[in-house]
């Protein structure tokens, strides 16, 4: 079950001649036990700091989080952490100890963890380290904290998001007294800086699990996204919506594609009627959030393009399919329809509506496979060519602009010397 990679065997044993005790240590042993491959690998280990220098003497040695007891190790060009054995201090923060204690004891390192799941360690000599009954709530798929669940949020309000990311991707069930101290404690999150709860937030997102813990813990998302609780009852139920427009757009979420500013543009389409129909927009109330919650420029700019088309009307002409693939780039196009064919299908059904946004995806396709033109880079002639016919300033853009939009309603090929002689002649 536990394959360890040379370079890990080759930590632990180092540690291990030196006099050291050594063990793997939180998700690369849960992934383990769920029999998935780790993406990383931390190590913990009762040397201090300065000890672990001393036996990585012949390895770059990087102090990353020295005051947590943190140093990198460069192996082989990948980088490994190793983390003395500690005790935290008081948190007066809701985020980060003020202070840790270096111990020896691997059961207290293990015990100020957030989840029983992740309070585990392992090495080839001692076997699984299993204080707190993680292995049993692994094969039970439950999300436990590790003691008082009040006090691990109190500690680190963070991991109220981190146990409904780990629900989300690991389709595990939140334990009682856990989701208890998670609702009963979300109002900490507004302690938490807004680039963290994002992070966790676009993994719970992306989960299997995302539908039940957005409406499980709608009360949660709605401390840091407030205008979700905003006319939350409110029932728009009609001809096009067989859903309340919240549960709509839970839906949207989860059977939409999985990248971030897709589920959130899923999430929030719709929102301005959560608003009881002011005459706010989708797009204005979306833009309010992303750039309050320090969403990334990319993903604000893709989430915000798919909400202001999110209501266009689809149409399966060639002419018109070209245009919004150069509105909006073929790639946001394709997803935009993905999109809205998602929402179709949830609605109350409209077969019509789903089959015209297969075509369209079809002779969007047909028209990349076939390298037909539909934007200015495509096209047969460039600015430089209008250079030298004497053209200058934005009277070059206004032409190729022109231009385009003729090739693309068919009035003129896309050949050089046709535009030319059409145009110039």
């Amino acid at each position: 079950m536990f394959s360890l990679s040379d370079d890990v065997n080759l930590i632990l044993k180092m540690l291990s001649n030196a006099g050291y005790q050594a063990y793997i240590v939180g998700g690369c042993v849960r992934d383990f036990l769920l029999h998935k491959p780790p993406s990383d690998f931390d190590i913990t280990t009762d040397a201090s700091p300065v000890q672990v220098e001393m036996v990585f003497n012949t390895y770059s040695v990087i102090k990353t989080g020295l005051q947590h007891g943190t140093l990198t190790v460069l192996i082989n060009k990948e980088a490994y952490e190793i983390t003395t054995f500690r005790t935290d201090g008081v948190y007066t923060d809701n985020r980060r100890p003020d202070s840790v204690n270096f111990t020896r004891s691997l059961a207290d390192d293990l015990a100020r963890r957030d989840f029983t799941v992740n309070a585990l360690a392992y090495n080839p000599t001692d076997g699984l380290q299993d204080f707190f009954g993680g292995e049993n709530d692994i094969s039970n798929k439950i999300i436990r904290c590790v003691g008082d669940p009040y006090k691990r949020f109190n500690e680190d309000a963070l991991r109220i998001l981190r146990a409904l990311r780990f629900s989300s991707v690991l389709s595990f069930e939140i334990e009682e007294n856990t989701k208890a101290a998670i609702l009963d404690s979300r109002n900490l999150l507004s302690n938490i800086a807004a680039e963290r709860i994002m992070s966790e937030f676009f993994k719970i997102l992306c989960g299997d699990n995302c539908k039940n813990v957005l409406t499980e813990y709608i009360e949660v998302i709605t401390v840091f996204i407030p205008e979700l609780s905003v006319c939350q009852e409110l029932d728009v139920k009609s001809c096009c919506h067989t859903h309340d427009i919240l549960n709509h757009n839970i839906k949207t979420v989860t059977a939409c594609e999985n990248k971030p500013y897709i589920k959130l543009a899923a999430l929030l389409h719709n929102i301005d009627k959560l608003f009881c129909f002011t005459d706010n927009t989708d797009v204005d109330i979306a833009r309010g959030i992303l750039n309050r919650l320090k969403v990334s420029n990319f993903i604000k700019d893709r989430a915000l393009t798919l909400i202001k088309n999110y209501n266009c009307k689809i149409s399966a002409s060639r002419t018109d399919i070209k245009k919004q693939m150069n509105k909006l780039t073929s790639d946001v196009f394709n997803e935009l329809v993905l999109l809205i064919k998602v929402d179709y299908l949830i609605k109350a059904p409209k077969t019509d509506d789903c089959d015209r946004c297969d075509e369209v995806l079809a002779i969007a396709n047909d028209i990349l496979s076939k390298n037909e033109c539909y934007s200015l880079k495509g096209l047969a002639i460039k600015g430089n060519d209008l250079v030298a016919l004497g053209y200058t300033g934005s009277k070059i853009k206004e032409i190729l602009e022109l231009v385009l939009d003729k090739v693309i309603i068919g009035e003129l090929e896309n050949d050089y010397n046709q535009i030319i002689n059409t145009m110039f002649t």
